[in-house]
């Protein structure tokens, strides 16, 4: 991301579960604080709870309001949010190239994980580590 343009779009989405909708406010103010530290000026805040498969949609609408604007990228505390499997990564990874809108992870779980192909294990076991349970399935 260029310095002249640091708006982006945060994206964060809870599992079903009890306590769900506490757990995503708690994730927003996460990626929202870290895009403060970062320099970044939130423009859009997309939530949403449930499975990955069901959440396509805020995905999509966050990725169309990312590519509709200026801002061209999205913060996401972890790269688990979108995706469990590297061959779901590069489905995600190829929707964005098309859509010239790039992926922040706080954890670099999705910037590496593109980079170097790393196991779903290793991204699994990536980014529970730096979210926490409170954001598992």
């Amino acid at each position: 991301m260029t310095s002249e343009n640091k708006q982006v779009v945060v994206y964060v989405r809870e599992s079903n579960h009890d306590g769900a909708a506490e757990c995503l406010e708690r994730q927003v103010q996460k990626v929202q604080s870290y895009c403060k530290q970062q320099g970044y000026d939130v423009s859009e805040t997309v939530s949403t709870i449930g499975s990955r498969a069901e959440s396509l949609d805020a995905l999509k609408k966050a990725i169309e309001y990312a590519k509709n604007t200026d801002t061209k990228t999205i913060v996401m505390a972890s790269s688990n949010r979108v995706v469990g499997t590297p061959s779901e990564l590069n489905a995600v990874a190829d929707a964005l190239d098309e859509s010239k809108v790039s992926i922040v992870t706080m954890d670099g779980s999705y910037e590496n994980a593109v980079k170097y192909g790393v196991s779903t294990e290793t991204l699994i076991a990536n980014t529970l580590a730096a979210i926490g349970d409170d954001t598992t399935e």
